[in-house]
């Protein structure tokens, strides 16, 4: 559900469940927060995204739809 920054996405995350990734993610989000411009584009793109029970419904009706259509 989040994507990161780096990627055009709205937050700042980490593959590995570790010390080291966590710690780059967090500085990686305060040198983003240093660069006013870019904090606001990403705050107003985040504020604005669809994190509704609705929308993920629908995404996961398409998916069973694409299951059932490789059934058949």
């Amino acid at each position: 559900s989040i994507t990161d920054v780096g990627d055009d996405g709205i937050g700042y995350t980490f593959i590995t469940y570790d010390s080291t990734d966590m710690y780059m993610a967090i500085n990686r989000a305060i040198d983003g927060y240093k660069n006013k411009e870019k904090w606001q584009q990403t705050f107003i793109k985040a504020m604005n995204t669809d994190f509704s029970w609705g929308k993920s419904a629908d995404e996961y009706i398409k998916i069973y739809d694409r299951l059932l259509e490789d059934k058949i």
